[in-house]
């Protein structure tokens, strides 16, 4: 029987081989449990025990007794912990790779990359443990020495969305963990499996590891009111969200609230501008029409939708909102300067691209004046981001950044030290409160 006809006893399988606990499942229908669904045939795959408040407050409290030890090991140390965690990903990364494709319904080979989004962001976080550097600045005071250190902030919640499920986590774990933070994880709830078939990967890497605290990472597996606990508490000074701009708007002001930091992903609605000296052959590569619901036999209760292509003479309405559908709208343009500015005019600001063979175009493009988003590219398509550039965008997409460059920054705290070595006092800007 293949794995798409019985996807069910195929993630048990996987569950069971990556080494998620029994415990983590439940057969009762009650509040406490969540029934989790395949997109491939709309069947459920398994029924997973959750937490309520008290719960996540609970999780939060071990969290932070978690970070008050792991602050205090050397970050080289710390990136033994997060190599070791790279190495569980590769030894499983079929298997894990094969139950994100049946949890969120993603093509094989987009599962299968999801979890070498997280290999990668783990090699990277090994180096980043021996290069936490701070500066040393110019003093204005003679015998005075002026730095900066970086420390470990604290708890770092974590709460995904469903359309990456896995690699969201990885992109703020592995840094969080180099960095001397613990992290308290929400996953959607459209996706639980892969988060504890995670969450399993880390303490076998922790048990390699040898003296790592308890609840180092901890997972949270439930609904809104367990999300609403890692907003508010004060314990977690930084919230890294992932999800829609409405969800964006709740957890942002909340976090500020109690002047925590917020690391905001949120919606994306990523355009691609085709010029007449483009190659069209990587600009219409996939090309599309329709957007008819398709039916599969044997899978009603699934949903699959064909692709749209939808030309349109104005940009108004539907077009200005990430609808989180197949749908490719079309708009024709004669003047460069028109397109930018109408590439500029919707609220998101996640990534976009141009194509053409024209360096001034392109140049135009990734100029000031050109792309206001936080990913802009030539001659390749808007997604497909690596983890070797900062992830993340501007305006309605919540301003965060991800993975590598200096992200690493947005999880510790920094402290501006000056060292006197003399036998002087003096201030700085030549102030002085002498007694006559």
């Amino acid at each position: 029987m293949s794995s798409l006809s019985a996807p069910r006893e195929e993630a048990q399988r996987l569950l069971d081989r990556l080494g998620v606990p029994r415990s983590a499942f439940s057969n009762a229908a009650t509040g406490a449990a969540l029934p989790v669904t395949s997109p491939i045939d709309g069947l459920p795959l398994a029924t997973v025990r959750t937490v309520d408040a008290a719960g996540a407050h609970a999780g939060v409290a071990a969290a932070h007794a978690a970070h008050l030890q792991w602050r205090d090991v050397p970050a080289p140390r710390r990136g033994e912990l997060v190599r070791l965690l790279g190495e569980e990903l590769r030894a499983s990364k079929d298997d894990l790779g094969h139950l994100v494709t049946l949890e969120t319904g993603k093509i094989r080979s987009e599962g299968l990359g999801e979890v070498q989004e997280m290999i990668d962001i783990c090699d990277y976080a090994v180096g980043l443990s021996r290069q936490l550097f701070g500066l040393t600045m110019a003093t204005e005071r003679r015998h005075h020495r002026m730095m900066e250190t970086w420390h470990p902030a604290g708890v770092v919640a974590v709460i995904s969305a469903f359309n990456f499920p896995v690699a969201v986590w990885s992109w703020n774990a592995a840094l969080a963990f180099v960095c001397g933070d613990s992290v308290a994880w929400k996953p959607s709830e459209k996706a639980p499996l892969t988060a504890l078939a995670v969450q399993a990967l880390f303490e076998r890497a922790a048990s390699r590891f040898g003296d790592a605290p308890a609840n180092l990472s901890t997972l949270l597996v439930g609904g809104r009111e367990a999300g609403e606990v890692l907003v508010d508490d004060a314990r977690i000074p930084i919230v890294s969200a992932t999800g829609s701009i409405a969800m964006g708007r709740l957890v942002g002001p909340r976090v500020a609230a109690r002047f925590g930091r917020s690391i905001l992903e949120l919606g994306g609605n990523n355009a691609a501008i085709v010029c007449p000296s483009a190659n069209l052959d990587l600009s219409l590569r996939g090309k599309v029409h329709g957007g008819a619901r398709a039916t599969v036999d044997g899978r009603s209760a699934a949903y699959y939708a064909a692709p749209a292509l939808v030309e349109v003479s104005e940009q108004s309405g539907v077009m200005c909102h990430e609808t989180f559908a197949p749908i490719l709208y079309v708009q024709r343009y004669r003047d460069l300067g028109d397109a930018i500015r109408w590439h500029n005019e919707v609220p998101q600001g996640l990534s976009s691209s141009i194509f053409t063979n024209d360096l001034r175009e392109a140049e135009r493009f990734l100029s000031a004046a050109g792309s206001d988003c936080g990913i802009a590219n030539v001659n390749i398509g808007p997604s497909g981001a690596e983890i070797g550039g900062a992830f993340g965008g501007e305006k309605e997409t919540g301003g965060g950044r991800e993975a590598v460059s200096d992200s690493w920054k947005a999880y510790m705290r920094r402290a501006t030290n000056t060292i006197n070595y003399g036998n002087e006092l003096p201030l700085a800007q030549g102030v002085k409160f002498d007694i006559a």
